[in-house]
């Protein structure tokens, strides 16, 4: 029998080797096969979104996918939000609401502004008499409440004015609780002052302090000076002048006693002057006056 030869037809050959071509190029992109005329493998290939296996018809590269969306919130947490000052002045913004402090170290006492949207609605000088402020205020799409407290601390102990206050705008929620701004008191808080007026010449002024408010100073004041001064506590209810005062025209005679009575659930405190006081237009004259009175201080919220 005759041997029977076949052969494939010329264009199915060439179409064989084109696919062969492909694949085996396909392949060694895939895994970084190719070699460079040296024989030595090349930097790997880029990925196959950036490179076209097949020669002049090249792909484009895939956009990068945009970044998630951030989560939105309708109420903010209870993170420290903006706050800017000095020692003695700080403030606090909680969305439209800002709140400014300022203290004087030496008496105990804090000033707070209270603006929203930029305009002041609110100030009150907080003192160991009165140590809140309360807000409830709206201006436009924009409102506040809560309150504002001086929470006074002995030394070295840290004073503070503490906010308590949610504010809205636009619907968006913003809560705060924290400091409004922190110190440590020089001396014991002014409870109260009183200034009595015992002729043209002569004055008195009253400075109560301390938590108890037992401590007080007083001055006699000759117009606007400062002419002489004791201090009563507690524990030294009375205090004399030992000597004779003269400030301009006005003269006190030595033994000018002061007495402190301490404040109670029950009375008030109360300090009483006795003295005798003379001027150039009047005689010798004997003066026995309560000079201030006071009730106990709130009792601090729990």
């Amino acid at each position: 029998m005759g041997r029977i030869e076949v052969r494939p037809h010329p264009a199915w050959k060439n179409a064989f080797r084109r696919v062969i071509g492909r694949s085996a190029l396909a392949i060694a992109l895939s895994g970084g096969l190719l070699c460079n005329s040296a024989g030595s493998p090349p930097a790997r290939a880029q990925p196959a979104t950036s490179v076209s296996p097949v020669p002049g018809r090249a792909l484009p590269a895939s956009p990068a996918p945009p970044p998630p969306a951030p989560l939105e919130s309708r109420v903010r947490a209870f993170g420290p939000p903006a706050s800017v000052g000095t020692a003695n002045e700080d403030s606090r913004t909680i969305g439209p609401l800002v709140l400014t402090a300022r203290v004087n170290p030496a008496r105990g006492d804090a000033t707070v502004t209270a603006a929203l949207n930029g305009v002041a609605i609110a100030m009150q000088r907080l003192t160991l008499a009165q140590p809140s402020l309360s807000l409830d205020v709206k201006a436009g799409a924009s409102s506040a409440t809560g309150s504002v407290t001086l929470d006074l601390q002995a030394p070295p102990l840290i004073s503070s004015v503490e906010a308590d206050v949610t504010a809205t705008s636009a619907g968006t929620v913003t809560p705060y609780r924290g400091a409004v701004i922190t110190w440590t008191a020089e001396a014991d808080p002014v409870f109260a002052e009183f200034t009595q007026v015992i002729n043209g010449e002569l004055s008195a002024h009253t400075v109560v302090r301390g938590a108890a408010a037992n401590i007080v100073q007083f001055q006699f004041v000759s117009g606007s000076t400062p002419i002489a001064t004791l201090t009563a506590t507690q524990f030294s209810p009375q205090q004399a002048f030992p000597s004779k005062i003269q400030g301009g025209d006005v003269s006190i005679d030595s033994g000018a006693k002061i007495t402190l009575t301490i404040p109670t659930t029950l009375q008030p405190g109360m300090l009483f002057l006795q003295a005798t006081i003379t001027t150039a237009t009047t005689p010798p004259t004997q003066i026995a006056a309560s000079m201030a009175e006071w009730s106990l201080p709130p009792p601090p919220d729990n």
